[in-house]
């Protein structure tokens, strides 16, 4: 498998180098964007609150932000209608994507920082979509809980740019996978499934949305907290191990998957801080698997 990480993290730096893609970290620390901001650094700040109960992200937006922030709304900006094998949020195309970034200001040389208040689990959807097509992202380590500054309230407004021109029009060739490709490789045993829900939704204990309990053939359990401690990301040592305490073998892929492809960008954050081969994400994931009820799905562990 060490082979394998390398030579992956060896072709990932290339495709990032050939996209123009700025090599800062996938995280930046409240403190240093604090420092960004009293030094009037150029940057786009999105707040990407969005609640699985309901809750409105925009209204705690409203309620309290980071200064200078725009709200940003990951179910019409990152996401299609729901659609069957493609999950509950299936990917927006990147020419919608791009379009819709570029009302909140943000440009092809951007350099932008978004953040939620679970710890990166939601603004990691938005942070996988603009690192796949080359705009510089980082992702505020701790969410909002971290940030000591003081907050405003109310709602932002920004001047539209020119979109950024998308670098590919397909996802499923640039680091995302469907449904479709992931029966190919469970059948062939070719890759490795990481499951980022809770545990108890992975055993199939309980299920609060998705027409049936389980999870996919061969997945593996990897809840995305079991990267964070204190509400910030483990250190990529730490992190490694907790790969490594899943990970046995050689592997063609590494897949992440959670409910429908929010939270999984937990874990590609965490692979990226941990120097490990970037994965692909299972767009559809367990909503997306279990919408054909003649998909098998397992109970218990795997």
């Amino acid at each position: 498998m060490p082979g394998l990480l390398v030579e992956q993290l060896i072709s990932d730096s290339q495709i990032r180098r050939e996209f123009g893609l700025e090599m800062l970290g996938p995280l930046i620390t409240a403190e240093d964007l604090l420092k960004c901001l009293e030094d009037s650094v150029k940057l786009t700040v999105l707040d990407c609150r969005w609640y699985l109960d309901g809750r409105v992200g925009e209204d705690a937006y409203k309620n309290g932000h980071i200064p200078g922030s725009i709200f940003c709304d990951i179910t019409e900006v990152c996401s299609q209608p729901s659609e069957s094998s493609r999950g509950r949020h299936p990917l927006a195309t990147p020419e919608h994507f791009l379009a819709e970034m570029a009302k909140l200001g943000v440009a092809a040389s951007s350099r932008v920082v978004v953040y939620d208040d679970q710890a990166g689990s939601i603004a990691g959807r938005v942070w996988w979509m603009l690192d796949r097509l080359g705009i510089s992202v980082q992702v505020l380590d701790g969410g909002l809980q971290q940030w000591t500054g003081r907050l405003e309230t109310g709602q932002n407004s920004c001047e539209a740019v020119t979109p950024a021109l998308p670098k590919f029009t397909n996802w499923y060739e640039h680091g995302a996978i469907d449904t479709l490709g992931i029966a190919e490789m469970i059948e062939k045993g070719s890759a490795l499934i990481l499951d980022a829900r809770g545990v108890q939704r992975y055993l199939g204990e309980v299920e609060p949305i998705d027409r049936v309990a389980g999870h996919i053939p061969t997945a593996r359990s990897l809840p995305w907290t079991d990267l964070i401690a204190n509400g910030k990301f483990k250190s990529p040592e730490q992190i490694r191990a907790v790969f490594a305490s899943r990970i046995s073998g050689s592997t063609d892929a590494i897949i992440a998957s959670c409910g429908s492809g929010i939270s999984a960008c937990t874990l590609l954050i965490g692979m990226r801080v941990a120097g490990i081969q970037d994965g692909q994400l299972y767009e559809g994931s367990y909503s997306g698997w279990s919408a054909d009820p003649d998909r098998k799905v397992c109970i218990g562990p795997c």
